[in-house]
């Protein structure tokens, strides 16, 4: 919280981020909220939600396609175009 809030005040000297995925089953493609048995066996487009909230900056939402692995691999992928977006 000590470096969120250093962030917040002095961003061009601290920088603090938080990164969260979303649940994933909430953003196969396509989406229903009621459950239909024909879509119980269709294909679906597994998009990996993840937000990323650059303490005194907007945040930055990331889709990912199952292109990376879950784990230190799409963090730090993530934390690469955090740096990217912020230039």
């Amino acid at each position: 919280m000590k470096r969120a809030s250093q962030a917040h005040r002095c961003p061009q000297k601290f920088f603090s981020v938080a990164i969260d995925g979303m649940d994933q089953s909430k953003t196969e493609l396509p989406f229903s909220k009621h459950r239909h048995k024909s879509l119980d066996t269709a294909w679906k487009l597994k998009i990996h939600v993840v937000g990323a909230m650059v303490h005194g900056r907007p945040p930055i939402v990331f889709l990912d396609y199952q292109q990376h692995q879950h784990d230190s691999n799409l963090t730090c992928n993530l934390l690469l175009q955090v740096k990217l977006n912020l230039n």
